[in-house]
């Protein structure tokens, strides 16, 4: 009779065991799709962050373009009209590629933005579940622990009924 209830009693705590190293196990899973997904939209974030320094680099390049352009035209005094006429044109062209960077920053910046919330939404999600395992894991340790008590006093039970029988 006691040997069946040691058995018992085995088999209960090894499917506890069991069961709560697959929730650590689903929840390490969840961690780690989590971390790569973080992972990925630092990566998209790193990358909106070079085009838009691109984007300023050649806004500074087509100003000193045109400022070079503008100090060769005061230099001449020939043509004065056609070099005029030149130097407006790279002036509407510079207003031009301005209104472009300017349109592709707002447009970087937007998208930065977009991938920051996303990243705060995943971090945020990430401890949420952190969390969440944490108290299944220390929920099932408690369960454990309580079934290792029980199986410690019918040890005790058990050996009190062996003694009496002999």
């Amino acid at each position: 009779g006691g040997e069946a209830l040691q058995q018992k009693a085995a088999l209960q705590e090894r499917q506890e065991s069991d069961a709560a190293a697959s929730a650590a196990k689903v929840a390490a899973e969840q961690i780690a799709a989590l971390q790569s997904q973080a992972q990925n939209l630092a990566s998209q974030l790193q990358q909106a962050n070079e085009n838009a320094a691109k984007s300023e680099q050649t806004l500074a390049d087509y100003e000193s373009r045109v400022e070079s352009m503008s100090g060769t035209l005061m230099q001449s005094s020939t043509e004065v009209q056609a070099r005029e006429d030149r130097l407006s044109n790279l002036n509407s062209e510079l207003d031009t590629v301005k209104e472009r960077a300017r349109a592709a920053l707002a447009k970087q910046t937007k998208k930065n933005e977009r991938l920051r919330m996303e990243l705060d939404r995943t971090r945020k999600r990430m401890g949420d579940e952190l969390a969440e395992a944490n108290v299944e894991i220390t929920q099932r340790g408690q369960v454990l622990e309580r079934k290792e008590r029980e199986l410690g006093e019918l040890r005790v039970g058990y050996e009190a009924l062996k003694k009496e029988m002999e």
